[in-house]
Formats: structure tokens, sequence, C-alpha cells
């Protein structure tokens, strides 16, 4: 996701390194450093925040009640449900982003692989985690 990132920002002019330093930041798997990992970058001043997958990252930057501008790709939650923006269409405040209904994708993605080869009964998922 983040080299599709990269390359649509250096076609719109702005290179890494150049034009534009990306400050990388992780929790590993450990929610729980989420908040720290929000202030580090709040501290830098960053003129925007990209908060990508699970809920834990928007969620800390949400709490740390920051300014600068936060765009999200939510895809293991929904933002409305949780409460991370108003609504999908004015999201309020300076959390702004893209919701992918990754289970329902899932699930589309089966149904046209059974439209295609209509005979096969069964499909085998390959993933890192349960689609519920």
């Amino acid at each position: 996701m983040i080299p599709a990132v990269l390359k649509r920002l250096g076609e719109l002019g702005y290179v890494e390194g150049k034009d534009l330093t990306i400050e990388y930041r992780s929790a590993d798997g450990v929610s729980e450093r989420y908040p720290s990992l929000a202030c580090e970058l709040i501290q830098l001043k960053c003129d925007l925040i990209f908060a990508v997958g699970a809920e834990h990252p928007a969620r800390a930057l949400l709490d740390a009640k920051t300014t600068i501008p936060v765009a999200i790709l939510a895809h293991d939650y929904e933002p409305v449900a949780a409460g991370i923006v108003a609504n999908l269409r004015r999201p309020g405040a300076n959390i702004t982003g893209i919701y992918v209904p990754e289970p329902a994708m899932a699930a589309k993605r089966l149904e046209l692989l059974h439209e295609i080869v209509p005979r096969v009964k069964r499909f085998l998922v390959l993933a890192d985690r349960v689609i519920e």
C-alpha cells in the first residue's frame, strides 16, 4: 500500500527525500503503543498524518486531539460506528479518508468467482486472519 502512495505522490511531483519527508511509525502489532506514536508524530509537527488499517491508530490520533489533518484508510472497522468520524459524507473535525469494507469485498469476490466458474463447488481461502 505504501509503495502505491509513494508512486502517486511521485506522479504529483513529490519525491521522498527531495520535496517530501515521510516519518514512518509502526506499533508492530502492539495496540498499546499507538498513543505514544501519535504523540511523536504530533510533536514532529507533520503537515499530514496518514493512519492505515485498524481502528487503533485513528483512535489514538482522535484521542490526542491534534489539529494536524489526519487521513485514514479504514478497512478493519467502520469509522462512523467506531466514532472516529461523524459521517462518511461529512466526517467533521480534521479527520477524513476512505472506508473499504474488506469483509463485504471478500464476499463479493467469492460471488464473482462463482459466476465466472459456476461448476466449482469448493473454494480455498488463504488469509492471515479469519474474515467475519
